[in-house]
């Protein structure tokens, strides 16, 4: 349970998998979330089927770093490349 002022740390995996649930009659929680952000980065959300893909990729001509963002669901899965 968390309560005011405490603090939770938990490791990447799906052991380790994890959620807050507010249960407060009023109100909505306020937190914070850190990570390490190590890339790519993927995040699997059982409850809903979705994924999440996050990779920082190599900066171009600009030396601007880009970003790959991937937000779907985990099935129905393809049987083949769909014509690629």
């Amino acid at each position: 349970m968390l309560r005011r002022g405490s603090a939770r740390t938990r490791l990447r995996g799906a052991e380790t998998a994890h959620r807050i649930i507010s249960t407060a009659v009023q109100g909505e929680p306020n937190y914070l979330a850190a990570s390490t952000r190590l890339s790519p980065d993927i995040a699997e959300y059982p409850d809903s089927g979705k994924l999440a893909a996050l990779a920082e990729l190599p900066a171009t001509g600009d030396q601007q770093p880009r970003l790959f963002r991937f937000l779907g669901r985990a099935y129905p899965r393809l049987d083949d490349w769909g014509g690629e």
